[in-house]
């Protein structure tokens, strides 16, 4: 996710570094599943929705030998908080966070 809703969320209230491959003026972009290796991430939200389904991605060797993969840190969060933004939309989506990150 670029540098919108939910990343905007990510980058200018909580302080995340945008990794090179984060999309600096689009909505989003995506990534091949080779390049996922690149991102390195300690933590994956997945945005679910009808159009967008993620079965393949997670059946895959790629997808499955991510740290964050092995590590159980990837999080299934709601596309009508990630892919809006507002008040309510940042509030719930910072509860999303902290609910990941305090899972630990």
């Amino acid at each position: 996710m670029g540098h919108v809703q939910g990343g905007r969320l990510l980058f200018d209230e909580v302080g995340v570094q945008p990794h090179r491959l984060t999309p600096s003026q689009e909505e989003w972009n995506t990534l091949s599943l080779e390049k996922l290796h690149e991102l390195n991430a300690d933590y994956i939200f997945i945005i679910k929705t009808e159009r967008y389904q993620t079965s393949e991605l997670e059946r895959s060797s790629l997808w499955t030998s991510l740290p964050a993969v092995r590590e159980g840190r990837t999080y299934e969060v709601e596309s009508g908080i990630w892919q809006y933004s507002g008040l309510i939309c940042n509030e719930l989506g910072l509860a999303d966070i902290v609910q990941a990150i305090s899972a630990e």
